[in-house]
């Protein structure tokens, strides 16, 4: 009887740990995933911090994404909203943009802190590009170079905080 009870006692430990070992696995390998797929914001062009990112089907507009960029002493991924698509016309009226006839942004700023003067855009019919901005009024964005070409989206971006 005693034996018996062992054998299951052993029986018993030998499944819990191969359980424990599969639940170990499994979240590794579920961090490593989302890991992948978490960015941080650092900039104070967009309101939240923490993205998800994934690839991109298709660009749309009012949609988040990272995006190569290089250009005014800066290489790297940028962080926009697309807000004036491919095929559709950018119009520059003062200090007011409008994509189709609908406002998208505001000129805020002309001259950077040392002073020297920033390009800005002036609009015109979207050919293989797209108007992105940020979320913030002080956001460096294609109120100033203009619209980025599509070949350079690189990542799709969800807000997640």
């Amino acid at each position: 009887m005693l034996k018996l009870k062992t054998e299951k006692s052993r029986a018993y430990k030998m499944k819990k740990r191969v359980v424990t070992v599969v639940i170990i696995i499994l979240l590794s390998i579920s961090i490593v995933y989302t890991c992948r797929h978490v960015g941080i914001n650092k900039s104070d062009s967009l309101y939240f911090k923490v993205y998800w990112h994934e690839p991109i089907t298709e660009i749309k507009k009012g949609y988040y994404y990272l995006i190569e960029y290089h250009g005014n002493g800066y290489s790297g991924l940028i962080n926009k909203k697309a807000v004036c698509m491919p095929g559709e016309n950018v119009e520059r009226i003062y200090d007011m943009f409008f994509c189709e006839d609908v406002p998208i942004g505001k000129i805020q700023f002309t001259h950077d802190e040392s002073g020297n003067e920033y390009p800005q855009y002036d609009g015109g019919k979207l050919t293989g590009s797209v108007f992105v901005i940020g979320d913030a009024l002080n956001s460096y964005d294609s109120r100033y170079f203009g619209p980025l070409p599509v070949t350079s989206f690189r990542r799709e971006v969800t807000p997640l905080w």
